[in-house]
């Protein structure tokens, strides 16, 4: 998932204050990044590909789901959802991309305030570049 500066502060603030940001976590979300590459451009050459796939750290699967309360989810997350019934492995899933689209227009903004140097990056690698 790509999430915004925003977005992701928005987590990392959760995380914190829920006494989820804990060192297993961080290597958990470095491992994702290494395992994934999430930290390399897979561009090739001549232009840049955002979109990739990844085993989101914050699924736990099954009935369980996503571990992070829709309040805080980044905006392509709750847009994220199974087009068939009985998924349990996220197999099948998509995102509303033309909702996406209006909501990265609105918020653009106000991510700039953050004083990052990116627009988007996957949830692991932003929360461990924000902490």
């Amino acid at each position: 998932m790509q999430t915004t500066p925003l977005e992701a502060q928005d987590v990392l603030d959760y995380l914190k204050a829920s006494g989820r940001w804990t060192e297993e976590l961080r290597a958990t979300l470095r491992e994702t990044v290494r395992r994934f590459r999430l930290d390399h451009d897979p561009g090739n050459g001549k232009r840049s590909f955002l979109r990739r796939t990844y085993d989101c750290p914050f699924f736990a699967g099954g009935q369980l789901g996503c571990t992070i309360p829709s309040e805080v989810k980044p905006y392509g997350c709750l847009g994220f959802n199974a087009a068939a019934a009985a998924v349990t492995a996220g197999e099948g899933c998509h995102s509303d991309q033309a909702l996406l689209a209006r909501q990265d227009s609105a918020a653009s903004a106000v991510d700039h305030r953050l004083g990052v140097s990116w627009e988007k990056l996957p949830l692991p690698l932003a929360l461990l570049q924000l902490a």
